[in-house]
């Protein structure tokens, strides 16, 4: 009569994937034992977009549930640990889920290397930031593991009506790949609105030139209006009347051939600051340039006569270094679920007038009047990832005119 071979369970599991194959030592900020007779499968997600610095400031209140993020389930033996190492900035908080029952841990700085299957005295030497799942998955946290209670969903304030975004598009007038540019000499043929706090403008063209690069304005202009500048101090003067749309020369080139046909300029921004009306004849100029060394993204587009302008500043700094600022509103969640803090912003030399977000202030300039609105400014409160990236951003308008 045959004899049953009884299989251990690890080697149950390896015939049946023959891809387990457990590392002679980890490392971690943390380690996970499996203090049970049992193989346990962990769950293990984490935040990749908390920094630290949030989190000190607002404490467990700014994350909830939904912000964790998990690669899959892992398999611990009986008598083995698991390292943690944290996702993205992270910030070594960790949600860690099993049996039906989870605890979520926020781990000491540094990091410590132990066997996979450690002995009695290394579980003694690092016992302060190991934590035991025991049978019944109970989690028992050393004493430097901080335990965290998080909401299903994160405190917020209500910081008012969020001011809708602002934003330019310039089809069949100039494509993305064809910025920066300039057309002069477009006569308006028509201002509609379309959506929301969007409208149209139909112009008729007699010529489109690239300009060369950081270069938007090509010669002469309306007098220009004083840059805006947030608290980081992202945005400085823009100075002389070119200085709506930037400075340079304009690359000599033939003109092209254009369509009859009129072209169209979607603006979302406050339809009463546009200055201009049905039979002017404007120049439009537009950029969209990243600078490398600042890790700064700035777009706009700019309408001009010799006495009126009229712009669209679309700023973004990346990686910035988290500030705080007790008269800022939030944090507040957007439409992906990323938090964020509104940013303050001023005008003038010395931020001498604050901007509200939503409204619209005026000041004499070049020896005409300048009226500024603040869309959105904000500073979102996450590290570089997919879902969202350590920045602050500005949207603005500018009016200039005699």
């Amino acid at each position: 009569m045959a004899r049953l071979m009884v299989l251990p369970a690890a080697v149950v599991v390896c015939l049946a994937s023959c891809q387990w194959q457990e590392p002679v030592e980890v490392e971690g900020a943390m380690m996970v034992y499996n203090a049970s007779k049992h193989v346990i499968a962990l769950n293990v997600s984490q935040v990749p977009w908390l920094e630290c610095a949030a989190l000190e400031q607002f404490g467990e209140g700014l994350i909830q549930e939904s912000d964790f993020q998990s690669p899959g389930l892992v398999r611990l033996a009986p008598g083995a640990v698991l390292g943690l190492s944290r996702i993205g900035c992270g910030c070594r908080v960790y949600r860690l889920s099993a049996g039906g029952r989870s605890t979520v841990v926020r781990a000491p700085e540094g990091y410590v290397t132990m066997d996979t299957h450690p002995t009695i005295e290394q579980r003694h030497r690092y016992d302060d930031r190991m934590l035991a799942i025991g049978d019944g998955f109970s989690f028992v946290p050393g004493k430097d593991i901080e335990t965290l209670q998080v909401a299903d969903e994160a405190e917020t304030v209500d910081c008012g009506v969020e001011p809708p975004a602002l934003a330019f598009s310039t089809p069949g007038l100039a494509s993305p790949a064809q910025y920066p540019f300039r057309a002069e000499n477009l006569e308006l043929l028509a201002v509609e609105p379309i959506a929301g706090n969007c409208f149209g403008v139909r112009v008729r063209r007699s010529s489109v030139e690239p300009v060369g690069p950081g270069d938007s304005t090509g010669e002469g202009g309306a007098a220009g209006a004083a840059g805006v500048a947030g608290a980081a101090g992202a945005a400085g003067a823009a100075g002389a009347p070119a200085g709506v749309a930037g400075t340079g020369e304009v690359m000599s080139v033939p003109e092209m051939s254009v369509p009859p046909a009129p072209d169209q300029v979607v603006l979302c921004a406050p339809l009463e600051l546009f200055p201009f009306r049905v039979g002017d004849v404007v120049d439009i100029s537009g950029t969209i340039a990243d600078d490398p060394n600042t890790l700064t993204r700035q777009d706009g587009l700019t309408v001009e006569t010799e006495d009126r302008a009229f712009r669209i500043g679309i700023t973004e700094e990346l990686e910035t270094s988290f500030r705080f600022d007790d008269r800022r509103c939030g944090p507040v969640r957007d439409e992906s679920g990323a938090p964020w803090l509104a940013v303050r912003m001023g005008v003038g030399s010395g931020f001498t007038q604050e901007l509200v977000r939503g409204e619209v202030r005026s000041f004499e300039q070049a020896g005409g009047t300048l009226s500024v609105y603040l869309g959105r400014s904000r500073q979102v409160l996450g590290c570089n990832t997919a879902r969202s990236s350590s920045r602050t951003s500005f949207e603005i308008v500018q009016r200039w005119s005699l």
